[in-house]
């Protein structure tokens, strides 16, 4: 797994399309992309566990 920071317009193209952050106003999107962060998951990788804790929420952006 890696991180892609370079994605920043990756993620805000794909932003209206993620329920409910689309729902929030504008300046609170710009705070959520501002923290977000994308994930470069392969084939066979897990993100999480069955039974995992934390404040995370995955979306799945391509694939």
């Amino acid at each position: 797994m890696s991180l892609m920071i370079e994605d920043d317009e990756h993620l805000k193209a794909r932003l209206p399309l993620l329920i409910p952050i689309n729902n929030l106003p504008a300046d609170q999107q710009e705070q959520m992309l501002r923290s977000a962060v994308l994930l470069d998951v392969n084939k066979k990788e897990y993100v999480f566990r069955q039974g995992d804790r934390d404040n995370w929420s995955f979306y799945v952006t391509d694939g």
